[in-house]
């Protein structure tokens, strides 16, 4: 028995020893790659890392990739556009010779109906000639009417009396035309008074010819006034 517990002992001692040297080469392992990983951190956080990557050449190549899809898409609708357009022409021109065909027969038609005009005799002659002559008629009846008109729109009139008897009133009024006075009488209708007669003298287009002719009027006492028309 005691031979047996003697050899154990010494598989024991034996065995001890390379699991130790295990644990020892795993913790050596472990610790060299943390101080590995450790070193390439601190060279990166530098920047010296043997890999480097050219950032402004990716971009560059980014922008020309973006170039060329741009070109390529205006490409297309420019093509798409011109044929688009190119069809739109062809259809018009095609309904333009439609309408030029159907137009055609109708405009036949137009001159096979045309007559020639008859000749103008002497009636017609005669015809033109009195529709000129009502023509100046007319014409000399507006130039007489405006001349009126242009009389009524005067605004002043020297008033000289203003009476109840038409025949007192036209007697007046021949005696003023005697004397170069442009007389003349007028009908006004006073409510509650009945129609009265004004003998009046002129036309005035402004104050200073009334107060002209009024000075005369005064001077062959005359009592007058000036009234606006």
């Amino acid at each position: 028995m005691k031979k047996k517990e003697k050899t154990s002992q010494g598989k024991n001692k034996t065995s001890q020893p390379p699991a130790r040297r295990r644990l020892a080469i795993w913790v050596f392992l472990t610790f060299f790659a943390c101080a590995w990983m450790f070193v390439l951190g601190i060279f990166v956080g530098r920047g010296t890392v043997p890999v480097q990557f050219d950032i402004e050449k990716l971009r560059q190549e980014l922008a020309d990739l973006k170039k060329t899809v741009i070109k390529k898409e205006l490409n297309q609708y420019q093509i798409e556009s011109s044929t688009a357009k190119n069809k739109t022409e062809m259809e018009f021109y095609e309904k333009l010779k439609n309408n030029s065909d159907k137009d055609q027969p109708a405009a036949d038609k137009t001159k096979q109906k045309r007559k020639p005009l008859p000749k103008k005799d002497g009636s017609e002659k005669t015809k033109t000639g009195s529709i000129k002559k009502t023509a100046t008629v007319q014409k000399d009846k507006t130039a007489d009417l405006s001349k009126a008109a242009e009389e009524n729109k005067k605004n002043y009139t020297i008033q000289v009396a203003s009476l109840k008897d038409s025949n007192a009133a036209d007697k007046l009024v021949a005696n003023l035309k005697k004397r170069g006075y442009p007389a003349y009488r007028s009908i006004g209708k006073i409510p509650g008074k009945g129609i009265w007669y004004r003998v009046r003298v002129g036309y005035f287009k402004n104050r200073t010819e009334a107060d002209n002719t009024l000075n005369r009027l005064n001077k062959d006492n005359l009592k007058a006034i000036i009234v606006q028309r």
